[in-house]
């Protein structure tokens, strides 16, 4: 599974420059953990992490209103 995980353990940024990008995790996430999204904000500039509470790896179903405002900010505060 390490393997899957390569793009979140590169060393060097992402080639990303210039694309607003948020990074969301979810606290509780057991199979994608919320150190990964750490390192994946980390490794692109300027991009933002969210982690989202009491959420697993189904966020999105989890905690949609959470996701959702958290995506509405970020593309509000992207589109200035």
């Amino acid at each position: 599974m390490i393997n899957s995980y390569s793009c979140v353990l590169q060393r060097s940024p992402l080639p990303v420059a210039g694309i607003p990008t948020m990074v969301l995790s979810a606290a509780g996430d057991r199979i994608f953990p919320p150190k990964y999204g750490r390192r994946l904000a980390a490794s692109i500039p300027e991009a933002q992490y969210v982690e989202i509470p009491d959420s697993a790896h189904g966020v999105t179903i989890q905690s949609v209103e959470a996701v959702n405002r958290e995506l509405l900010e970020h593309f509000i505060a992207v589109a200035d």
